[in-house]
This record gives structure tokens, C-alpha cells and sequence, in this order.
């Protein structure tokens, strides 16, 4: 589950990074400008600036399922009715890698307890945000938030020697994207 880090080539690199690593069917969800709390929602909508929902059998391609590169107020996983709860149910992950935090829209302990009361016995991990000049306050707030909830922090130290992508907005492509999901999937328990 993420935001706009998850729908670009972080996402894409690190889904099929997780896909041949475990062997396993991955689905990633990206929703440009979400945080934790838009995942909360009766019904995820698209209301940025698109998303991507893929899939990948193991160690198979993977395939874009949904997407929009638009601003459109569609429904984020029609076939679960945009439901965060529903597609738990139906899915049953056993791991959930959540990549949010740069946004602020924060509902973060909600969130893990929404998914540990469908999954209680789920891994977890939370992969934060780049360590930028608010990261700290950000960081606190995860490190406050997941406290005493199982879930595995993951600090993306590597956005600081990778550098800034540009002025205003955080998205890697190609090769800083690839070195990054990499970090991630390293830090990964």
C-alpha cells in the first residue's frame, strides 16, 4: 500500500523485486498524494494524480490490474469496491509493506489496526519516508504511531545519497529508483 513513490518506478522496481525474492504472488496498490488515512476510506478514490493497482504471479511479469494517470475521483480497486477491509478479506496477504508518509495525511495506527483485525497475524513492515528536513517530526510520528504494533520500520536513508530527484516533488526513476527498492527490500525482515 502506497502513494505516489509506489505507483512510479520505486514501486514497479520494488513489486518485482518482492515478487522473485519470495516467490510469491505480490499485488502493490499506489495512489499519488495518499496517506494512511485515504486507505481508511468506505471508498479509496483516485483524488490526485492517478494510481496503479498490479499484480505478479510468482516469479512471473507483472500486470497493471487498474490505473489512471489522472485526477478522475475513481474508485481505487473496483473489484474490492474500494474497500481496504474487502480486499484483505478476499486476498489474506500474509505481509503487507506499507509505503506511505510523505503526504501527512496520517490516520497510521488506525490503519495497522484495520489491517491486524483482519490479519492478526500478519507481517507488517512500514517503509517511511525520504530523511528530508521534516523527516524527523515525520519519523517520530511513525516510530509514536507503530510503537507496540509488530510492524517493522524502515528508514530510507538511502534518499539522502541518492539526492534530491528535483526541486518539488520526491519521485526516483530508473537507475536511483532500481537502488532504492533494492535499500527497501534489503532492510526487509
Amino acid at each position: 500500500l502506497g502513494d505516489s513513490m509506489t505507483k512510479g518506478d520505486y514501486g514497479r522496481n520494488l513489486h518485482q523485486m518482492l515478487a522473485e525474492k519470495t516467490g510469491r504472488l505480490v499485488m502493490s496498490i499506489g495512489i499519488g498524494g495518499a496517506g494512511s488515512a485515504d486507505y481508511l476510506r468506505t471508498e479509496i478514490e483516485n483524488n490526485c494524480c492517478g494510481y496503479v493497482i498490479r499484480e505478479s504471479a510468482p516469479y512471473g511479469s507483472i500486470v497493471t490490474v487498474e490505473d489512471s494517470n489522472v485526477l478522475d475521483h475513481a474508485i481505487v480497486g473496483k473489484v474490492f469496491h474500494g474497500n481496504l477491509r474487502e480486499m484483505l478479506v478476499t486476498i489474506r496477504p500474509s505481509s503487507v509493506l506499507i509505503v506511505l508518509g510523505t503526504n501527512q495525511k496520517n490516520a497510521h495506527e488506525k490503519l495497522i489496526d484495520e489491517i491486524r483485525s483482519v490479519l492478526p497475524d500478519s507481517v507488517i513492515a512500514w517503509a517511511g519516508p525520504p530523511l528530508l528536513s521534516t523527516s524527523p517530526r515525520i519519523y517520530r510520528d511513525l516510530e509514536s504511531s507503530l510503537e507496540g504494533k509488530g510492524v517493522q520500520l524502515i528508514r530510507c536513508d538511502l534518499f539522502e545519497r541518492l539526492g534530491d530527484p528535483n526541486e518539488t516533488m520526491l519521485h526516483y526513476a530508473g537507475q536511483q529508483a532500481s537502488l532504492l527498492a533494492e535499500d527497501t527490500l534489503y532492510q526487509l525482515k
